[in-house]
């Protein structure tokens, strides 16, 4: 059993391990993935997360003066799929290509963290706690999907074209999006201001990238809880640039 817990300031990161836990895990990706960034609200609470939740891992920080819960992730690997069938964003994405590779893989989504805790601890904590749990249970690939916010098309378009310039090279991990889906080479590199495109990423996707993170070639372009585009993007810790995870890690 994986096992997570340590404390830094007024968060503490672990495990989740109660009902109690995963009820408020399950309200923050609500509030905070469902209405605050979409405002759909013909969305209910209860429509928003499934019994997927149940049988997978979910690493959580929670506020030691509040008891709050306010940053998770979920965590599937090849173990959960005795329970749960698929990972998640099988939905989206054909990923044949890394689940046949030999070694250990994990998805990694659902990530979030509370408005007001976004001054970096928080999600620094949660990358911790990521890596921990990646060396405990000898993990090689992870990968996962983000979904991006509205933007107007010409802003989508270049941010997909940037990406376009780290796509996974390995010949054996070509995972694609299902339809409707777009290949990621939207608009020619020369003609993108590449500051202004980056400063359009998404603080948690600017970390991956960081870290050394590739792309699938496609995107998948709606989703039937989130109503948005998303990529795939797949980190092999082989291969990652550690130094910066150090970085991002040191508390």
């Amino acid at each position: 059993m994986t096992q997570i817990d340590f404390n830094h300031k007024n968060i503490r990161v672990k495990m989740l391990s109660t009902a109690e836990e995963l009820y408020q895990a399950r309200r923050l990706r609500y509030e905070e993935l469902i209405l605050f960034h979409r405002e759909r609200t013909e969305i209910s609470f209860e429509q928003s997360y499934n019994d997927d939740d149940l049988y997978c891992d979910h690493l959580i920080a929670i506020d030691t003066d509040t008891k709050e819960v306010v940053g998770s992730y979920r965590l599937i690997t090849r173990k959960h799929l005795k329970k749960i069938n698929k990972f998640a964003c099988e939905s989206n994405f054909n990923i044949d290509d890394i689940k046949n590779q030999p070694y250990n893989i994990m998805e990694l989504g659902r990530a979030v963290v509370k408005n007001g805790y976004r001054d970096g601890l928080v999600i620094k904590m949660l990358l911790s706690g990521v890596l921990k749990y990646v060396n405990q249970n000898d993990i090689r690939l992870m990968f996962g999907s983000i979904f991006f916010p509205p933007m107007e098309e010409d802003a989508f378009d270049k941010l997909m074209s940037y990406f376009n310039m780290y796509l996974s090279k390995d010949t054996s991990l070509q995972p694609y999006a299902y339809q409707p889906s777009i290949k990621l080479d939207r608009v020619p590199i020369d003609t993108i201001n590449l500051s202004e495109v980056k400063r359009t990423v998404p603080p948690i996707l600017k970390a991956y990238m960081s870290m050394g993170c590739v792309f699938a070639s496609s995107a998948h372009l709606t989703d039937k809880v989130f109503d948005a585009p998303n990529t795939l993007v797949i980190l092999d810790f082989a291969t990652m640039n550690k130094r910066f995870v150090e970085f991002m890690t040191r508390l």
